[in-house]
């Protein structure tokens, strides 16, 4: 679970980066690529089998913290499109949905970590 974490902070921060610099083709390769590892995440997670209570708990709060980050990378990538195209409405709208999901993922993937 840590590596997978780790590895999804890093292309968190490459997003954050490119958005800053306000370059929305980048950021949505970064954003697809920040799915596909939250994707990864998953598959590589749901079939474990964790011998304790708390780390059947953990587990469940982990594989949804992950289906979380999924979909703030797609939001991410709706959001650069939206930019593209000159619909800022869309894109901040995009960008909100995104954040939502992302402290609610964050959050579970901190509490499942206490877990283990």
């Amino acid at each position: 679970m840590g590596r997978w974490s780790d590895r999804i902070a890093a292309d968190a921060r490459g997003i954050g980066l490119s958005a800053s610099r306000r370059h929305p083709r980048r950021m949505m390769h970064r954003a697809q690529h920040f799915r596909a590892d939250a994707l990864r995440a998953v598959r590589a997670l749901a079939p474990l089998h964790p011998s304790t209570a708390h780390g059947r708990r953990a587990k469940r709060m982990a594989l949804a913290a992950f289906g979380d980050y999924a979909v703030v990378g797609r939001q991410w990538v709706l959001s650069g499109r939206a930019r593209l195209r000159g619909s800022k409405a869309a894109a901040l709208g995009h960008a909100r949905v995104a954040a939502r999901y992302a402290r609610t993922g964050s959050r579970l993937l901190r509490n499942a970590g206490k877990l283990v």
